[in-house]
């Protein structure tokens, strides 16, 4: 049986245009409020823990799409029992073209100090934008 808890996340962006319709930066960051009890997060309590993750998006000219974020901020230990910080970085990349979208993702779900064996993931995405016909309002003039 899965059981889901409850999460609360509350995010903020702000876009900058840098040059109008050419290239814009959009960082983005989001707390994430886990209320399962202490979990290995940024900031451990109970019966709540706050996660935090950061990205940046780069766009050229509302066609190429450059994205990096970070997520995931754990504290864990080594083999030695030495404190160390991990934390799961991301890239992306999307093309934009009416009325498709084809986004690239690519992540280390799994990668340990200790190890340095990771779980890369690559996630691949196409969008297709369907408009809906607009109806007619052809009014007659008849009396």
């Amino acid at each position: 049986m899965e059981i889901t808890t409850p999460t609360l996340r509350i995010g903020a962006a702000y876009l900058f245009q840098v040059k109008q319709d050419k290239l814009s930066i959009e960082p983005s960051l989001e707390f994430i409020s886990h209320f399962d009890g202490r979990r290995n997060v940024l900031i451990r309590t109970y019966p709540m823990s706050f996660d935090l993750s950061a990205g940046v998006e780069f766009n050229m000219f509302k066609v190429f799409y450059l994205r990096a974020g970070i997520y995931n901020i754990q504290q864990a230990t080594n083999d030695s029992g030495q404190y160390y910080t991990s934390i799961q970085p991301n890239i992306g990349a999307g093309l934009k073209f009416k009325p498709v979208t084809i986004d690239y993702t690519y992540s280390n779900l799994g990668s340990t100090q200790t190890s340095g064996v990771g779980l890369y993931s690559h996630g691949i995405s196409l969008n297709i934008h369907l408009k809906e016909k607009k109806k007619s309002t052809k009014r007659s003039n008849s009396p």
